[in-house]
């Protein structure tokens, strides 16, 4: 029997094609197109800086595929391996820093490495005196999104996998040997089924008899070029909404968590005005080198995002061959191959090579929820 992916953005095409790699015949919906939303349109950022520590497996484990993943993939995907910093203006950032490199030396992990002030400034000359210190990790990078997009799902249709877009699912529902899909009027009886919609997880896992807690948000990313290269990482800011980088064409793209406007039914974005100027003078405030007049492009892109920011992954409890896979809350993009390798060994039976118990969905649940926490 067929499996069938819900959804074309990073998880999905990364899921499909790790199945269709495993030899299982596999066909992709998607309402919209191949990387419409938040797969498409992030800042291409991936990163175990600063990540929860529960998620650092999965997101180191990402950063070995990242480095491959053009040969494997057969498709340039202008990824660059470099350093992610966090940098901080107080004292109190200092304080967050050190408490955070203690936490992860206790979990055994020496990945991220505190900077002097002349440290920072020997990495981004151009910093402003206001930056006191820094966080590093000088293994992470970046790949362009678009191209990604492009190579997963070419290198799905190569392993045959049928991606249908423009494609609404109307309906699932449990079978006795499987799940039947209903899409476009046509009914199909899959082994499984893997919702991999993004902001759109909250509607399907509610017809499988889970109430996920999803919000959708849009997050602004503005896009100039500079003539000359000041960064060569990617730039974060502690307690600030900042994350900027420079394309080695000079292209620079900035994020970071300004927020743009959604209609959620129509699935379209517009950016606030004012959201988009306080994105730039904040950027303005640590590399006053890069401000510009004005940005040549910028969108909005449509995430979804947990209450306790982790994805919600794994097997529906009630129907267990509904395989969830969204809600990775702004990590989606470094996790989807990571991530749809696991789709692929629970698919298998196997044991996943990353910890995924954690991510279920029975976590909101009343009686088994657990405070969490955002800064870890």
């Amino acid at each position: 029997m067929t499996v069938v992916v819900i959804g074309a953005g990073i998880h999905g095409l990364a899921a499909a094609t790790f199945l269709a790699a495993a030899g299982l015949p596999v066909r992709v919906f998607e309402q919209d197109r191949i990387g419409a939303h938040a797969s498409g349109w992030n800042a291409g950022g991936l990163r175990t800086l600063s990540r929860p520590i529960s998620m650092i497996p999965h997101a180191m484990a990402a950063m070995r595929f990242w480095r491959d993943a053009e040969g494997w993939l057969g498709s340039a995907i202008d990824f660059k391996q470099t350093w992610q910093m966090m940098v901080t203006d107080s004292q109190l950032g200092l304080q967050a820093f050190s408490e955070r490199q203690a936490l992860l030396r206790a979990s055994a992990y020496a990945h991220e490495v505190l900077l002097s002030s002349p440290e920072v400034r020997s990495l981004i000359p151009a910093i402003s005196d206001r930056v006191i210190g820094g966080l590093v990790s000088r293994s992470d990078g970046y790949a362009r999104p678009s191209l990604v997009l492009a190579a997963f799902a070419k290198k799905a249709r190569d392993l045959g996998v049928a991606i249908h877009e423009g494609a609404k699912v109307d309906r699932i529902e449990p079978i006795s040997e499987g799940v039947r899909v209903v899409a476009d009027s046509e009914a199909i009886e899959a082994s499984h089924v893997v919702i991999a919609t993004g902001a759109w997880g909250r509607e399907f896992a509610t017809t499988a008899g889970d109430d996920v807690p999803l919000e959708a948000v849009g997050y602004l990313v503005q896009t100039w070029h500079h003539p000359d290269q000041l960064i060569d990482g990617t730039l974060l800011a502690h307690g600030r909404l900042l994350s900027l980088k420079q394309w080695p064409n000079g292209e620079v793209w900035l994020g970071g968590g300004f927020r743009g406007e959604i209609d959620f039914a129509a699935r379209k974005t517009s950016v606030i005005d004012h959201e988009a100027k306080l994105s730039l003078s904040t950027m303005a405030e640590f590399v006053p080198a890069l401000s510009v007049d004005r940005v040549e492009r910028r969108w909005v892109a449509i995430e979804g995002e947990t209450p306790d920011d982790l994805p919600v992954f794994g097997r529906c409890s009630s129907s267990p061959r509904i395989i969830y896979s969204f809600g990775y809350s702004g990590t989606g993009f470094q996790l989807g191959p990571v991530m749809g390798q696991a789709v692929c060994d629970i698919v298998a039976e196997r044991e996943t090579a990353v910890p995924i118990s954690h991510l279920s969905a029975d976590r909101f649940r009343a009686d088994t929820c657990q405070p969490g926490s955002k800064d870890q």
